[in-house]
């Protein structure tokens, strides 16, 4: 078999091309060790194999937090940090460049089933560009996919339309398309969403604090957060 036993990984799969890698300060310091050498190296080698392969990659690497903080924090390998920080590049918060949000919005929806894409209203694009975005470019995405799979006309609206009634300080929407159980439900799931968020808020994005102060199973909180796309990383304190 070329290039010894064992499968292709992506470095060796993305050779003659670009390979991303996301958060990679979340690398365990073993991995970042074997990052930098293949970095200095341009080889790999399979895992159960031994022959070493040569590679030719372009990398980008992307990270949530400042890379120099982690380095400072002894999270990062500093030589690493330097490798990796040959052109550097700050991509501002989504709240911060405003006019992206409509040709993300399309750019999500198009990636959705045939049939389930209709642009929002203008009210409901001027209330989207008008949020802040906490979670960036994932919480809009999100938004997009799981509003257009709750929708029970497939219509991307993403702003609730219905009647609006006032209760004490509260004011609470509803759609007069959904019955009174698909009321219930989406309330919860707003309820679960929103509490969610102020949570790991709360724990600067400990899972584990979280649970323990939600006393809630450890499991169970990561089932949630799965559920509804949460990225405990985005509330970590910088």
């Amino acid at each position: 078999m070329p290039g010894g036993a064992g499968r292709a990984g992506a470095l060796e799969l993305g050779t003659s091309g670009t390979v991303f890698l996301d958060e990679v300060g979340e690398l365990p310091r073993d991995l970042q060790s074997k990052l930098l050498r293949v970095l200095e190296t341009n080889r790999v080698r399979r895992v159960g194999g031994t022959a070493e392969i040569e590679i030719d990659i372009r990398l980008l690497a992307a990270n949530h937090r400042e890379l120099k903080t982690l380095v400072e924090e002894g999270e990062f390998r500093e030589d690493l940090y330097f490798r990796l920080a040959v052109v550097s590049a700050v991509v501002p918060p989504l709240r911060e460049r405003r006019d992206d949000i409509p040709v993300l919005i399309e750019h999500f929806s198009r990636r959705l089933p045939p049939g389930m894409w209709k642009a929002p209203s203008s009210e409901a694009m001027a209330r989207l560009v008008g949020y802040d975005w906490p979670g960036n470019v994932r919480e809009l995405r999100n938004v997009v996919e799981r509003s257009a799979y709750l929708s029970p006309d497939g219509v991307i609206d993403l702003v609730t339309t219905g009647r609006r009634v006032q209760s004490g300080s509260e004011a609470v929407d509803f759609d007069p398309t959904l019955t009174f159980r698909e009321q219930k439900e989406r309330a919860v799931e707003l309820f679960e969403e929103a509490y969610l968020q102020w949570l790991l808020q709360r724990a600067e994005g400990n899972i584990s604090r979280a649970a323990r102060e939600a006393d809630m199973d450890r499991k169970y909180l990561h089932k949630l957060l799965r559920r509804y796309g949460i990225d405990a990383k985005l509330f970590a304190r910088r």
